[in-house]
Parts: C-alpha cells; structure tokens; sequence
C-alpha cells in the first residue's frame, strides 16, 4: 500500500455457511480499511481502522470518508514540519545576531551561547516544557541585544564603571526590548530580555520587581548569565573558578537569586563534576600513553558527547535529531552494540561490547558530523570537545579523531 500508495478494502469471506470470517492475521480484524497519507515528496505513513465484529463490513463510502481524514493528517504533519523550519530558522539568525554582538569585545566572545547551555541546563533540571525552553534559548541569544545601544566606550572600558556610565548600561534591558518589539517571535521572549537584570529581593532594573513577580525564565536567565560572567575572563580580572561561582551563587541566593534555581543549577554544576573526576581516574598500573579499557571507553564516550552538543549548540535540534539518526543506522548496519540517545552514546544491548567497538562508534559519529556539516566545522566541533577534557583523557581521544578527521582538529 506505502510503496504503491493506493488504498486497501479488507472484507475476508467465510469459509462457509453459517462459518465465523477470517480475521486479518496481521491485526485480528475481521475488516479492514487502509489509506495512505500523501504529501509532496511521497507517502508518509498511512491511516488503518478495522473492526472486530465478525458481520462488520466497511464499503468505499468509508474510504473516501477515510481518505478525507488522511488529507487533513497530512497538512498537519507538514504544518509541523513548517513549525520546525521557521523555528529552525529563527534560531539560525539568532545564533548569528549573538555571535555579531559579542564579536564586539574579544573578552564576551560566546557569550551569549553559554549562557544558552547554562540556561537550558537549569531548565532541563527542573524539568521546563519544551515550549518555555525554546523561548528561554531564544532569549539566552538576544538578552544582550540592548547593547548595541551602548557607547563602545563603556562596554570595553578595562575596569569599573563609573556611577554615570553604569546608569547608562542599565538601559540595555530596555533598548533590547525595544529592538525585540517590531518582531513577531513565536515565543514571549520580550519579557524575559526586559527583565534578565532583575533582584529577587527587589533591588534589580530596570523595573525594580521581586520574587515571582518576575519571570521565571528571566529568573533563570539571571543565574545562567552571572555564573557566565564569574567564570569567564575579563580585562581586569580573572574568571572565578567553578567552587568559587557557585559559593557566590548560594551567597546571593534570596537576594540576588531565586534560590530554588541557583539549587537546581548548583546540582547540575556538582554533578558534572564528579562525572568529570570520576571519567579523569586512572587504573593503578595502567600505561599512561595507552589508556586502561575503562579511561579509553570514558574519553571516547565524553568526545562523542562533547561533539554532539557543540553541533546542537551551531545546528539546532533538528540538524542533531537528523545526524543522530544516520549515526544509529551506520552503526546498526556495522553490527555495533552501541545507540545515541539525545546526543549521549551509550550501550544499545546489555553485556560487554567487543573489544574496540567503542572505537568504531566514535568514528561513526564523528564521520556522520564530518559529513552533515563539512571537515572544517566537524573539526571546530571536535576541537570544542577535546578542549573540554583533561589532557590525560584528550590524548586517548586525539588518536581517534586523527584517524577520522586526519589530524586537522589539533
């Protein structure tokens, strides 16, 4: 019926007189009607009812009634498909409007695009609808949008800002909204952007709200945007080390911070941690220049990993969910006992996997990058996630990436 995309009638006779029908083997109904579901580019899926009463009968009044359905089901699913387009699209040009604001000082370049990661991972930890989280990653990109308002004077001054050049950038929140304000964002992104630099206590701009006044997403924000801002290095001063943000995030939490948000994001931030030392241990006795089996299996894992979500961070979800997909098909195809699972590698039947497969999943993944994205952005992702391992476990996964991309990440 897919392949030739004609509908299907299924009325079985008895066997006899006075004998019960035969039911279809494949379902058990003893009728049956099929339509498929045509779009542009070819049958998509199909609609099927049946019934299990034996005298039940469908006739071609029902298929046409049938086929109706499927028509309406198939300008949904593209509507859907449009959805995810324009929403792809709308994040592209964010992504590069965010990359066009930081590019202005060399010290917030990124900014913008950890402060997303930071964003999404609190509201992955407390568990966000996807609906708000697309709006908090839309709003992580274009928070500072507002600067662009702002003398080039003040954002690159080398030092503190003077009462009068901070009361001018405190109308950034503001500009932004204001910018933001002609556009027809599908998410309520405006709120969020006008309000990221307010207090929980009250003592924040440019509205001077409080607690839940404020938005939650702006709440998140708020945290997401200062953790970026502690950590990262600025002219006059170093960045904070991660223990050191997350002691001034519990300090202010109350004040500064919703401290349900600044628990959640400290958990996140503790729990990698620990994941990061746990994978950094080393065999007693293991050679150093080899790696043991479980240091070999921790780098490689955490580099496909690394890779995905530096893809995600540049591509969007939906050129992910499509590079995760033919990864599992060529690794299906290669007898390989491994599958991803929103961007982490892991084990796809339970035992020990073959000796060197995990190698081979790597490689998979990274050529799948490779493929969808060019050697020279598949590279710049490799060498994002290389750079997030300790050197022990970045040279067990250098040798890999060396095999695949022939060295050009180093």
């Amino acid at each position: 019926m897919v392949k030739e995309g004609r509908s299907l009638l299924f009325n079985p006779p008895s066997d006899g007189a006075g004998d019960v029908p035969r039911s279809e083997p494949a379902t058990g109904a003893f009728a049956a009607v099929c339509v498929p579901l045509h779009a542009a580019d070819g049958v998509i899926g199909a609609l099927y009812v049946g019934s299990s009463d034996p005298t039940a009968r469908f006739t071609s009044e029902d298929v046409r009634l049938l086929s109706t359905i499927a028509n309406h089901a198939t300008i949904a699913v593209g509507n859907i498909d449009l959805y995810a387009s324009l929403q792809e699209a709308y994040l592209s040009t964010v992504r590069a409007l965010a990359a066009a604001i930081d590019a202005k000082d060399p010290y917030t370049r990124g900014h913008s695009e950890r402060v997303a990661t930071y964003a999404l991972m609190i509201a992955e930890r407390i568990d966000l609808p996807s609906d708000q989280r697309d709006a908090l990653e839309m709003a992580s990109y274009l928070h500072d949008i507002g600067k662009i308002g702002i003398s080039e004077d003040i954002l690159l001054k080398p030092g503190k800002l003077s009462d009068e050049e901070m009361g001018q950038m405190r109308h950034h929140p503001l500009i932004g909204a204001n910018i933001l304000r002609p556009v027809s964002f599908p998410w309520p992104i405006l709120p969020v952007v006008r309000h990221h630099h307010e207090h929980y206590d009250g003592n924040g701009y440019p509205a001077g709200l409080r607690g839940e006044e404020i938005p939650l997403l702006a709440r998140i924000l708020t945290v997401a945007d200062s953790y970026e801002a502690m950590t990262s290095d600025r002219p006059y001063r170093r960045g904070r080390s991660t223990q050191e943000a997350i002691a001034e995030l519990r300090r202010c939490a109350g004040t500064q911070f919703d401290p349900t948000l600044v628990e959640a994001f400290v958990q996140v931030l503790e729990s990698s941690q620990q994941e990061t030392s746990a994978l950094d241990e080393v065999v007693p006795g293991a050679h150093a220049e080899d790696g043991s089996p479980e240091q070999e299996e921790a780098s490689l894992t955490a580099l496909c990993e690394g890779v995905l979500a530096a893809l995600r961070r540049l591509g969007g979800p939906r050129l992910s969910a499509n590079v995760e997909r033919e990864a599992n098909a060529r690794m299906a195809e290669r007898g390989l006992p491994y599958v991803l699972r929103s961007g982490r590698l892991v084990a796809a039947i339970e035992g020990e996997p073959q000796s060197g497969s995990l190698s081979s999943a790597a490689e998979v993944v990274i050529a799948v990058v490779r493929d969808a994205t060019g050697s020279g952005l598949a590279a710049q992702f490799v060498s994002e996630a290389l750079q997030q391992l300790p050197p022990r476990m970045r040279s067990v996964a250098q040798g890999i990436v060396d095999e695949v991309l022939g060295g050009s990440s180093a």
